[in-house]
């Protein structure tokens, strides 16, 4: 584009490139014009592949695999899983005691940061992970 502008730019035309009549101008205005639908299609198509691969490579890292954390994770206590799920003690409690176990257990992995479910075991008084 840069070197079309310039020849025109500075009066260096090449006879081959100029249309003879008005119909070959059209001819040659809606094959450009066509070209520039198919780059610009193949450019969002080769964008949306970035972002995906971008966004893959996010969650499935082969760099840092996070499973062994996960086995790691130890029960935890009321107010360390509300902070872990970035809510207070008196919303976790709420929602253990007016929900199902199966409930509770989605509302925990939609918070938790490695989605983790969590159980309550009430003869402990603590919280321990479901994957």
């Amino acid at each position: 584009m840069d070197s079309l502008e310039s020849r025109f730019g500075n009066g260096d035309f090449d006879s081959s490139v100029i249309a003879k009549s008005p119909s070959d101008l059209e001819q040659r205005l809606e094959m450009i014009s066509n070209r520039l639908t198919q780059l610009e299609s193949a450019f969002v198509r080769f964008q949306n592949f970035q972002n995906s691969k971008r966004s893959t490579r996010k969650q499935y890292s082969p760099y840092f695999d996070d499973s062994h954390l996960q086995s790691q994770l130890q029960s935890m206590s009321e107010e360390n899983l509300a902070r872990r799920l970035g809510v207070d003690t008196a919303t976790l409690t709420k929602e253990r005691t007016t929900s199902s176990p199966e409930d509770f257990l989605r509302w925990c992995r939609s918070r938790d940061p490695g989605r983790l479910g969590w159980q309550y075991n009430s003869q402990l008084n603590l919280y321990h992970p479901v994957n």
